[in-house]
């Protein structure tokens, strides 16, 4: 017996959610990367700042959809987005206190 077409439906939509928490996640382990590659010695921070800014206005983009899509089963804090979305520079978020 085959599956109904809301069954289907379902299955597509929560392997949707699936790719965008997957890639939320990717780009988290990306801006960790950049994070902890500004202090390397042979860094080239003007590369770095560059990929920071990138990562950052993505990550706020995933933020909003994941929130608008998985409403009450996201459950990333607001706070470390405004933390995100607030640093103006990647030496800014080296400033920090963790």
């Amino acid at each position: 017996m085959g599956m109904s077409k809301k069954q289907l439906h379902l299955i597509e939509e929560y392997r949707r959610r699936v790719g965008l928490c997957r890639q939320f996640m990717n780009d988290w382990l990306v801006f960790n990367q950049i994070i902890n590659a500004y202090n390397s010695p042979d860094a080239d921070k003007s590369q770095l700042e560059n990929q920071f800014l990138q990562t950052k206005s993505k990550l706020a983009r995933e933020h909003k959809v994941l929130k608008e899509t998985l409403q009450e089963d996201y459950g990333l804090d607001n706070n470390t987005m405004n933390i995100i979305s607030g640093a103006t520079s990647l030496e800014a978020i080296h400033g920090q206190s963790e």
